[in-house]
């Protein structure tokens, strides 16, 4: 938060305190606990906030895709979920995949009905301060450039994505993610 300039952080913590005062509340879900419920929710959440503007679910093979892999994650320790609660309903998601001393942000979502309260950016951050907490040396803010993102980065740095299978046969990746950006097979 230190890190953070001072209006940005008065903001934040603003946002925070405000949201928790209302009965608001940022719940953490590791591996071990991940219910399908759990995966519904933030899928739900995700198509909530980003529709057919998706970079990741782009109609039903991709969710298919998606679900299947929210269902794989955990059992190999790979998958924490932050949710924002308010008044018994999830208002917001930040999925996050956590291997070796890396977070990588992977499907974000909110209800737009809520917007009042920012619960993403609230999950977001949360999911940065357990990041931190937990000794990750590296946060990647996932696939592409939204504002929200650089609420909390003053730069950024392009990467390149590889696209793994334990099919023997090449997925059709331009139909899994039609409408966002050329897969090219090594």
């Amino acid at each position: 938060m230190n890190t953070l300039g001072k209006t940005t952080r008065e903001n934040t913590m603003n946002l925070r305190n405000r949201f928790a005062r209302h009965g608001g509340e940022i719940r953490k879900i590791t591996s071990s606990r991940i219910t399908e419920q759990d995966i519904n929710d933030c899928l739900t959440l995700h198509n909530l906030r980003w529709g057919d503007a998706s970079a990741s679910l782009r109609g039903d093979a991709s969710f298919h895709f998606h679900k299947e892999l929210c269902r794989k994650l955990p059992s190999e320790g790979y998958l924490t979920l932050f949710f924002a609660e308010y008044q018994g309903k999830r208002i917001a998601a930040c999925s996050c995949i956590d291997i070796l001393g890396r977070r990588e942000i992977y499907l974000t979502g909110r209800d737009p009905e809520y917007d009042k309260w920012s619960a993403g950016r609230l999950v977001m951050l949360e999911s940065i301060l357990d990041a931190i907490d937990r000794g990750f040396s590296i946060y990647d803010l996932g696939l592409g450039w939204f504002a929200y993102k650089m609420a909390f980065a003053k730069a950024y740095k392009r990467t390149w994505n590889f696209f793994l299978s334990p099919h023997k046969r090449l997925e059709d990746i331009e139909r899994m993610y039609l409408g966002f950006e050329c897969m090219i097979p090594s």
